[in-house]
């Protein structure tokens, strides 16, 4: 029975359903929405809403066991999520995107991989990591091309058959969404608002996200072999007054941020007992 929209995770392995479980929890903390996991591996677990067991080839590359399995969403509208994502905002707009566009999807940090000379690489790879779609003619046929191309390409990575599998596909249409909606954190990157999902691996996903989130104003941040780092400017943090008005007022009403601004203009001014 196909539902109106939730969101997906398609795994094979322990690892992979382990690290999907972190991901999912992470979810259901911060977006109240259904939730399906396609996998391989028989387990009991509370956090997925619906659990699919598909069998799958061990020869076969994982890659092409997700391909296959994103066109067996219960749902009208996915939002397909890979296992080593975090949720630290709602992502809930991500459906409403999908209401004007067949498919929504992330430029990827590294722009080509691998190399595919009819490709003009002003179109650079997507990353596949975080991929909202309807289920629809469109979608249907991106993937089955996807596929097919993978199969063709010599190489494990399923961006490079992506890339070229929806610059084919003149039918499709598909919108970019900003990196705060695929945030890969294990490279450098920019960002302009509160990130909604991070991206990579890391010891400790909250803290992560309280570094990339601690200042909303336009930033970036890079990894380094002790933690994660952000770079403001100083015009960065002159225009960040806007934002940072605006995101007092959403989260603590107006009233709350008026008393706030004038304790720390009192706090400033000089003393004049």
């Amino acid at each position: 029975m196909n539902m109106e929209k939730g969101v997906l995770y398609v795994v094979t392995g322990e690892q992979y359903l382990n690290e999907a479980e972190r991901s999912a929890e992470s979810l259901k903390n911060t977006t109240n929405i259904h939730c399906t996991l396609i996998t391989d591996q028989c387990h009991e677990t509370n956090i997925f809403d619906s659990v699919n067991i598909v069998s799958n080839d061990p020869d076969s590359p994982d890659k092409l066991y997700k391909i296959e399995n994103m066109t067996k969403t219960p749902y009208e509208k996915t939002i397909f999520l890979d296992s080593d994502t975090y949720i630290c905002r709602n992502i809930s707009p991500l459906f409403d995107i999908i209401k004007y566009f067949d498919l929504a999807v992330s430029h990827a940090p590294i722009r080509s991989t691998h190399r595919i000379p009819e490709l003009p690489n002003c179109f650079p790879e997507y990353n596949t990591g975080v991929i909202c779609y309807q289920k629809n003619k469109q979608t249907q046929e991106l993937f089955n091309k996807w596929k097919n191309n993978y199969l063709k390409s010599d190489y494990e990575q399923d961006q490079p058959s992506f890339r070229k599998s929806l610059i084919h596909n003149n039918k499709l249409r598909f919108h970019t969404l900003p990196p705060e909606y695929n945030c890969r954190s294990i490279f450098p990157g920019y960002l302009n608002e509160s990130v909604r999902i991070i991206h990579g691996r890391h010891s400790s996903m909250r803290r992560v996200a309280k570094t990339l989130n601690e200042k909303t104003i336009p930033r970036v941040h890079y990894p380094t072999n002790i933690r994660l780092k952000i770079i403001t400017s100083e015009r960065g943090r002159f225009l960040g007054l806007p934002f940072r008005v605006y995101n007092s007022i959403k989260n603590r009403g107006a009233s709350e941020t008026i008393r706030v601004a004038k304790n720390k203009i009192i706090n400033i001014l000089p003393n004049n007992n």
